[in-house]
């Protein structure tokens, strides 16, 4: 084999699960072991005199996350033809997600004309003809089952530390960690006036809507800004449900309150963040220094209970269909059933209608422009008939819609597919956009099967319209699904309703 422009690459990983193992980690899989192991291999292998020598590393990295920062700029050099040959000690170094680790080797690699050797396994590419033997399949499933197993044990590990109240993320606002352990948290005098100004506030009758605007016309930071995380809208300023959150959070009693979420597993996907049981969630009492009493904690809350208990009712008729024009977000209902833009009500941001607009008025509104619709047909049965036809026909243009934005999809991953073969990508880009396009496919296929589930019989859908409505009392939840899209507030409380296709004025065509 000629030598003189052969490049090996060799990558190297200590896994952040082997750093968390102390006296029991296998000194084999230091950073050093490795290397010395491949330099040797290398030396002791008459395929490879006078190679040029290329070294990538991750120093704690996970195996199952392949988003490491010397494996990306390894294979950005695999891509650009400077690599002829991958060493690694062992099939898990490479990764422990057996589906992409499989598909490393028995496509990638091969694709990118590039040598892989597992030192360890006995593998080379070169001299197995069937890359895809059960044995390598075998042992990349076992590495994946022996990071999930360590995971759980690192789970459990964190499972008694928070049964011993010890803080192990990012601490609620108005506190802050200590200097000197961090699973230790110390009041933050700067936010936690903030903290009992809220409490206080609530206590003397103000609503949590109330509260976020007067925090945010006095230029108080919300938590996302103070902590500068927030890069959206939605953290620029302080919102309902962040006061909410702040008044329900038992760490300002005092108390740890660990294991609100969980992280799920899913084999070859990855992990998943889901929120656990209330009844699963882990409460230590009096590990740190109390912002508000246990008492006022109480009573604020057993006062929001009752709110809540007192507000549930029917669903109101117009609920989903009305939007603020200026902000573009649904508006909200008050008890009466009146509605509210929420942005409007804590920020001055957004020049959107800053009043109430009365249910009754809109309801009032809807059966009049109905009316002055369905009266501008020349004959009222000959435009329900013309209706029902475009209603079929618009049921089959959606059904075709959807079919060619899923064959769109698939062709989209067939051609990224080729880019890969033909090198014009990187295998860590065709992966997270070919994942991209499995979930548009899935979400347009599922989004496909309700709607012909919900239309088996398009035609009924403008049998039960009226031809004119004598009451506000005749519209129907029903009704309202059938011929209203949207309701538009502009700024001045002007409502402007968006009728569903087939109900347009013929005088706006």
């Amino acid at each position: 084999m000629d030598t003189a422009n052969y490049t090996i690459a060799a990558y190297i990983r200590l896994s952040l699960e082997d750093n968390n193992i102390d006296k029991g980690k296998p000194e084999s899989n230091s950073i050093s072991n490795q290397r010395e192991l491949i330099k040797n291999y290398i030396e002791n292998n008459s395929d490879f005199c006078n190679v040029r020598y290329l070294e990538f590393t991750d120093d704690g990295y996970t195996g199952t996350d392949f988003n490491r920062p010397g494996y990306q700029r390894m294979i950005e050099s695999a891509r650009a033809g400077e690599i002829n040959c991958i060493i690694v000690k062992d099939l898990s170094r490479l990764g422990r997600n057996h589906i992409k680790t499989g598909e490393l080797i028995e496509y990638i690699f091969p694709f990118l004309g590039i040598r892989f050797i597992s030192i360890n396994d006995m593998y080379d590419s070169q001299k197995v003809k069937d890359t895809s033997r059960i044995e390598i399949g075998f042992k990349n499933l076992m590495n994946e089952f022996y990071s999930r197993d360590l995971s759980e044990k690192i789970k459990k590990v964190k499972m008694l530390q928070m049964k011993k109240g010890y803080t192990l993320w990012y601490p609620a606002y108005g506190y802050k960690k200590t200097p000197e352990d961090k699973h230790k948290i110390v009041i933050d005098d700067e936010t936690a006036k903030i903290v009992k100004r809220i409490f206080s506030m609530k206590q003397d009758g103000k609503g949590c809507t109330e509260i976020a605007r007067i925090l945010n016309n006095e230029g108080i930071p919300s938590p996302g800004k103070y902590r500068k995380i927030g890069n959206g809208s939605e953290d620029r300023f302080w919102r309902k449900n962040s006061v909410y959150s702040i008044i329900k959070n038992e760490v300002y009693t005092g108390a740890t309150v660990c294991h609100k979420t969980q992280t799920v597993y899913i084999s070859g996907v990855g992990t998943k963040k889901v929120k656990t049981k209330k009844t699963e969630r882990i409460i230590v009492p009096d590990t740190h220094d109390a912002i508000i009493d246990k008492e006022t904690f109480k009573n604020v809350n057993d006062g929001i209970k009752i709110r809540i208990k007192t507000k549930k009712s029917e669903r109101n008729l117009l609920s989903g269909k009305i939007k603020c024009r200026s902000c573009g977000r649904l508006m909200y209902s008050t008890s009466n059933k009146n509605y509210y833009c929420a942005v409007s009500r804590v920020t001055g941001n957004f020049e959107c209608f800053r009043k109430t607009i009365k249910n009754e008025e809109l309801k009032k509104q809807i059966v009049k422009e109905f009316n002055v619709l369905m009266n501008g047909n020349s004959n009222a049965e000959k435009a329900a008939a013309a209706a029902e036809k475009k209603s079929k026909s618009e049921h089959r243009k959606t059904i075709d819609a959807y079919e060619n934005k899923i064959k769109r999809l698939k062709t989209d991953k067939f051609l990224l597919y080729e880019k890969l073969v033909g090198k014009e990508i990187f295998e860590a880009d065709y992966i997270e956009k070919s994942g991209e396009l499995n979930n548009e496919i899935q979400k347009l296929e599922k989004e496909l099967n309700i709607y012909i589930f919900q239309n088996k019989n398009p035609e009924k859908s403008t049998m039960n319209i009226p031809d004119k409505l004598d009451t506000a009392e005749d519209l129907t939840r029903e009704l309202i699904d059938m011929i209203i899209d949207v309701i538009y507030i502009d700024k001045d409380g002007k409502a402007e309703i968006v009728w569903k296709n087939q109900f347009e004025r013929r005088d706006q065509k």
